[in-house]
């Protein structure tokens, strides 16, 4: 049974969105941690800076395999385990490291919240990555990717 959820140019956008607003916090985040802040607003900040550098390394990856999957030639094996790394990528993007940016998001929503002396600049830009990965993470991500490994998404599609 095949479950066509989205195109697969659908996907594709949609991957290419995330990474480029994933490189976009990568670009921008430097630029705040040079305002002054309370020091648990710019360690939240770094974190996500330094976790989005990690999820873009492994994105990459994955686009890699997934392109060189696409354009080879597949055995019986060989999509088996192309498989076995689709639901792999998934599970510990979405799954392990989604856990762990929502205690990091909620963690950051407390410390801005509880700041006093933060310039308008690191703060505003701090709730826009707050309000952005959780409407886009959270809302698109759990909802359309949890559901969609539960049907084996995209893993029908290699």
């Amino acid at each position: 049974m095949d479950f066509e959820l989205i195109s697969s140019r659908t996907a594709f956008a949609l991957s290419i969105s995330w990474f480029l607003m994933r490189v976009g916090v990568i670009i921008i985040t430097p630029l705040m941690l040079q305002y002054s802040c309370d020091d648990n607003v710019m360690l939240f900040l770094q974190i996500v800076f330094y976790s989005t550098i990690i999820s873009v390394f492994f994105q990459i990856i994955y686009f890699a395999f997934k392109f060189t999957i696409r354009h080879s030639k597949l055995t019986a094996r060989c999509t088996n385990r192309a498989t076995l790394v689709q639901i792999l990528y998934i599970a510990c993007d979405y799954l392990v490291y989604g856990l762990f940016r929502l205690i990091i998001f909620i963690l950051g929503a407390v410390w801005l919240l509880q700041s006093d002396d933060c310039d308008s600049e690191v703060s505003i830009y701090t709730s826009v990555v707050i309000l952005g990965y959780f409407g886009t993470c959270w809302v698109l991500c759990w909802a359309g990717c949890l559901s969609a490994f539960v049907a084996w998404w995209d893993a029908q599609t290699l």
